[in-house]
């Protein structure tokens, strides 16, 4: 049986990177305008680009829903049950927003 310590040096990141330096990001333009890249069509890259520059705001209906959902099962669920539950109560009800793309 190995120990932990030969495990571990034999996937040792330092040593073995899970990509070259010079590999490009998750942003990066394809030189061939067939070329979709590593994993990320064009449409993923303009989604995840959107997504990173989008202003931060912030919502009151999560907690309209948790405080509507605790007040009304409060007591009779364990609590990691009510959590899961709240979130449950909270996806079925929330505002979905659908952008152009």
């Amino acid at each position: 049986m190995q120990t932990v310590k030969e495990i571990i040096g034999k996937t040792d990141r330092q040593t073995n990177p899970e990509r070259k330096a010079a590999a490009e990001g998750n942003f990066y333009e394809p030189r061939n305008e067939n070329a979709i890249g590593p994993g990320m069509n064009p449409r993923i890259q303009r989604l995840r680009k959107l997504s990173f520059e989008a202003q931060h705001s912030i919502s009151i209906e999560r907690a309209l829903h948790q405080t509507a959902f605790y007040k009304k099962h409060s007591g009779k669920y364990s609590v990691p049950v009510i959590r899961a539950l709240t979130f449950l109560d909270h996806c079925q009800k929330k505002t979905l927003y659908l952008g152009d793309d």
